[in-house]
């Protein structure tokens, strides 16, 4: 295999989070939201402050809906707490997961780059 060099911006885009109305958040669903939080120290940890949405936002939104195999980072944190640029790889589960703001799918739009590499880079 030939390996080559090329821009980062020809391997990948970042596909921002919703900016999603904590007036809707509901005590429990199927639909939870995956906030910084839940990227702490690079493993996603859904029990970490869950919050969740109706299960009808997973249609409704469906273009923020993660799915398995999906590489997402946080994007800010707190200034000199060094919680932020975590990424971690969505693993299987039952949730549907919706994306939100401050947190960004990582879109790889070059055929031949392997995922894991993304994600250890």
């Amino acid at each position: 295999m030939e390996s080559k060099i090329v821009k980062f911006e020809k391997v990948l885009n970042l596909f921002n989070g919703y900016a999603f109305k904590s007036t809707d958040a509901i005590e429990s669903s199927n639909t939870q939201l995956i906030r910084m939080g839940n990227l702490y120290q690079n493993k996603l940890d859904l029990e970490r402050k869950p919050i969740f949405y109706p299960d009808s936002y997973a249609q409704k939104y469906s273009k923020y809906v993660l799915q398995e195999g999906d590489l997402i980072i946080s994007l800010t944190g707190t200034s000199e707490k060094e919680d932020y640029g975590f990424i971690v790889k969505i693993s299987k589960t039952n949730k549907k997961l919706l994306l939100n703001q401050r947190v960004a799918r990582i879109d790889i739009i070059l055929a031949d780059v392997n995922h894991d590499y993304i994600l250890y880079f």
